[in-house]
């Protein structure tokens, strides 16, 4: 983010409570009388979609003069941060515990015992309730130096209990720290590596499904050392293959959520996620209504700021639009589109873009199924002209695989032709050739040097092929559908048609 789009973003993050709190304090956030002119700076700012530094001070140029423009910017950007860090000041439960400590130390600072054990205490009984082992560490090394000082009964005693105390949260924080080890490593193996095929992770799965830190435990130091241990189980679940399992990981996470309210309240961010994966796992399972379920209950969840609306139009959409397909409701995902779209557009560079190419990629399988091949090219077209990204391997192979085929479709076969050896040299040069691809390849090419009065024949081998490794293997992203395009193609049939027709399978291509 550029320095100068630093005020203009905060602004943007901002709640409705947030922005009251500083319209209704600006008077002490710029005790030099200009509070008004620092409201209408914040307002100008607050109003803009796309930020606009010549457009503000053209707009605000009989308030604040051209020179001094830079500087009410950086006093602006200081007296927000102001105003947020104070609206929360006490509302969040991790800062809770370090404001007792730190009140803590100013009373001992002071010599005032009392009071500091009592702040102690506080935080002490926070910090315990937080599951935060960082913060009993530090109290405890608190405690201890209060007891060196200031205790004058049991003094040795107090001691040996602190000590004992201190070498068993030590013990937890290890395994608090092991657990979040393995979640990091899974995490970004997921991140770059989604596809089970993929050779990274088929060399590493079977260690990661034997590791130590993956079997169940006789306790957990903490929920945040649980809640890492059922994701990563999922995680690992669902880079082996093994959907029951990563589903069942999901459902037991849930429950955890569920038991412990207290914590669902404090980190609501980190439930949604929770249920975001969830949706994924159910979604694969092909369980529609308990997807459309979850959907419903996760659409009445606020939104705290504009990041998370931008999150929670992620999730909420690219669910949305995947259970409308896979429930073979395609009038309700063709509907969906544009209000994708905006969303897009709404929130830009917020958008993740391991999803923004899994929206591209679905929204083309949409248009696609309908019979829209102008549409579905426009969106691969989109996104392969888009700048290169680690993201999502599968689903760019995928945009890669429905690329010719559409040109085909759209009637210009010497150009899906050369766009066939652009996708076999793009397969080979990322290690993405594997025997679903090697089947696709060898089908098209001989499809595209076919006469048109062979093409039906070809079509129906097509859809032989694909059946049968469809019957041997596990799901493949984009099997189902290159299958029932072969079929439709083969029976002289729209592809739509065809599509509602089909039962969905598990792990169904539609979706990504």
């Amino acid at each position: 983010m550029k320095p100068k789009e630093d005020l203009f973003e905060l602004i943007q993050s901002m709640t409705h409570a947030e922005r009251r709190h500083f319209k209704l304090n600006a008077r002490r956030y710029s005790p030099s009388g200009h509070e008004k002119k620092y409201v209408l700076l914040f307002d100008a700012v607050w109003g803009q979609r796309v930020y606009d530094e010549s457009a503000l001070r053209t707009l605000l140029l009989d308030e604040i003069g051209e020179k001094s423009f830079g500087s009410w910017k950086r006093h602006l950007l200081h007296y927000v941060e102001t105003a947020i860090r104070e609206f929360h000041a006490g509302k969040n439960s991790s800062e809770v515990v370090y404001e007792k400590l730190r009140d803590a130390d100013l009373m001992y600072r002071r010599g005032l015992w009392a009071r500091a054990q009592k702040k102690i205490i506080e935080s002490k009984e926070a910090a315990e309730r937080m599951g935060d082992l960082l913060a009993l560490l530090k109290i405890n090394e608190t405690q201890r130096r209060l007891v060196i000082e200031f205790e004058d009964k049991r003094v040795a005693e107090k001691m040996a209990n602190l000590l004992a105390e201190e070498k068993k949260i030590m013990s937890m924080l290890c395994m608090e720290q092991a657990y979040a080890e393995i979640f990091e490593e899974v995490c970004l193996l997921i991140r770059l590596k989604f596809d089970p095929r993929d050779p990274e992770v088929t060399q590493r799965v079977p260690a990661l499904l034997t590791d130590p830190r993956l079997q169940p435990p006789e306790a957990f130091p903490n929920f945040r050392a649980q809640r890492y241990y059922h994701q990563t189980r999922a995680f690992v679940f669902h880079l082996a293959n093994l959907p029951a399992l990563e589903l069942q990981e999901y459902v037991d996470l849930l429950q955890l959520w569920e038991d412990q309210p207290y914590f669902r309240a404090a980190f609501p961010k980190m439930y949604k996620l929770s249920l975001t994966n969830y949706l994924h796992a159910v979604n694969k399972a092909g369980e529609w209504e308990a997807l459309r379920e979850v959907l419903d209950a996760m659409t009445g969840l606020p939104a705290d700021n504009r990041d998370e609306a931008a999150e929670d139009f992620q999730t909420l959409e690219f669910y949305r639009l995947m259970y409308y397909l896979n429930s073979r409701q395609l009038q309700c995902a063709l509907d969906l589109l544009p209000r994708i779209e905006d969303g897009l557009k709404e929130f830009g560079a917020k958008v993740n873009p391991a999803r923004w190419l899994s929206f591209k990629v679905n929204m083309a399988m949409t248009y696609f199924v309908c019979d829209d091949r102008r549409r579905a090219y426009g969106e691969i077209d989109a996104l392969l002209s888009h700048p290169k990204s680690e993201h999502r391997s599968d689903a760019q192979t995928l945009a890669r695989l429905l690329e010719p085929l559409l040109v085909f479709d759209l009637g210009d076969a010497p150009l899906a032709y050369q766009k066939l050896h652009a996708l076999r040299e793009w397969l080979r040069t990322h290690g993405r050739l594997y025997e679903f691809e090697r089947i696709v390849l060898s089908k098209l090419e001989q499809l595209f040097n076919s006469a048109e009065t062979e093409q039906v024949a070809t079509f129906k081998d097509m859809a032989h092929v694909l059946s049968v490794f469809q019957a041997t293997h596990a799901s493949v992203q984009g099997l189902e559908l290159l299958l029932l395009w072969a079929q439709a193609r083969a029976a002289g049939l729209p592809l739509r048609s065809v599509y509602e027709a089909a039962r969905p399978t598990e792990a169904s291509a539609s979706g990504i």
